[in-house]
């Protein structure tokens, strides 16, 4: 389902923005491949936004008892959803942002241009798939191991968890919740990622003959 999200609001009126989601596990990477490729495409002169789906945490939400925030149903998919579509069609004034710390929702504005929307996150994909929001999924993935020790250094660092915590966190909430929300999504992606490098280059190549594609729409 590649090009699910493309459509057209009638004769002579331009297509909506394409939106591009790169997902994948935790800790595997997603944020700096993203950001990584945003940059490589403003240097070939195509202007991307990037959003990120754990701006949409629901507010003050209260963690599932199994999975923690580890779960498709932390995400606030009605803000998202209404979020995304604004963008979408250059709508948008500001974007929402979330405080892990906190768990406060706040606002930041919106005032750059742009052509490609590129999405990344682990949870709320799984709900844009269903309604046909998302233009194109990538799946990135790395070995457990290497992820684990990301996770122990970025939450040690950033969200200031202690190691016991942030291994118990990733045994009862992290695993089960990729089984049982992430990993699916690896089966309907139009591209697999497990060289960061490689897949910049074969991602480039599917966004280019996307835009193609919607320009001679």
């Amino acid at each position: 389902m590649p090009y699910a999200g493309l459509n057209i609001w009638g004769d002579g009126v331009m297509a909506k923005i394409p939106l591009v989601c790169i997902t994948g596990p935790s800790a595997v990477g997603k944020t700096s491949f993203t950001l990584t490729l945003a940059e490589a495409l403003r240097a070939i002169g195509l202007e991307v936004l990037v959003i990120c789906c754990d701006d949409y945490y629901r507010h003050h939400w209260r963690p599932h008892p199994r999975f923690g925030f580890d779960t498709a149903a932390a995400i606030d998919i009605d803000a998202l959803r209404a979020e995304l579509d604004e963008v979408r069609h250059h709508a948008a004034t500001s974007l929402r942002t979330y405080d892990m710390g906190t768990r406060d929702v706040a606002r930041k504005s919106l005032n750059q241009s742009y052509r490609l929307v590129l999405l990344e996150g682990a949870y709320g994909p799984q709900d844009l798939l269903d309604d046909g929001s998302i233009t194109a999924l990538f799946y990135l993935e790395a070995p457990l191991l290497l992820r684990m020790i990301r996770r122990l250094r970025r939450d040690r660092q950033e969200r200031g968890r202690n190691p016991i915590q942030i291994i118990q966190h990733m045994v009862m909430h992290m695993i089960p919740g990729e089984w049982s929300f992430i990993r699916p999504l690896r089966s309907v992606s139009a591209l697999v990622i497990t060289n960061p490098r490689q897949g910049q280059i074969a991602a480039i190549e599917l966004i280019q003959a996307l835009m193609t594609e919607s320009s001679a729409m």
